[in-house]
């Protein structure tokens, strides 16, 4: 599901959300329940996306290409920079940004392991976007919180 907020101004587009109004379901051949999956994702936290590859397999790649479908390439392009996988409770987070362009283009994926969703959130070009999973209620991280909170200059949760 696409979310934009009209907190951040922002207008749903028509095309945006019939194209993602599929995103109900867990993508095919992914398992995010299977405790595999999760014990991969623990053991990857405080690695970076260059020294482990939870952005490109595992529950979270698959998690992420599968609400961001075709915005997938311009998404990455803003975790060029970033910090490690971490954990915050029960979830699993990164943040980052574009080389040289942070204050434009940032990001930050939150999976959560109890409600087995994702939230997804970027800074694109100076606009804000949400999608997240239907029902992902759970708090972005303190950390998430607070780049979001800079970004537009109000608190995200």
């Amino acid at each position: 599901m696409w979310m934009m907020t009209k907190k951040w101004g922002l207008a749903l587009g028509a095309a945006a959300a019939l194209a993602l109004a599929g995103c109900q379901t867990t993508p095919a051949g992914v398992d995010p329940n299977g405790q595999q999956a999760w014990n991969q994702l623990q053991a990857q936290v405080g690695q970076y996306p260059q020294d482990a590859a939870f952005l490109q397999q595992g529950v979270m790649a698959a998690r992420m290409q599968h609400l961001l479908g075709e915005h997938r390439t311009a998404f990455m392009q803003n975790l060029q920079v970033t910090g490690p996988l971490s954990k915050q409770g029960s979830v699993y987070y990164i943040t980052g940004n574009r080389q040289h362009d942070g204050g434009q283009n940032a990001a930050a994926v939150a999976l959560d392991a109890k409600s087995n969703t994702m939230r997804i959130w970027w800074l694109q070009d100076g606009q804000p976007r949400v999608v997240q999973d239907p029902g992902a209620a759970f708090s972005w991280p303190k950390d998430v919180n607070q780049m979001i909170s800079n970004a537009v200059g109000t608190p995200a949760s």
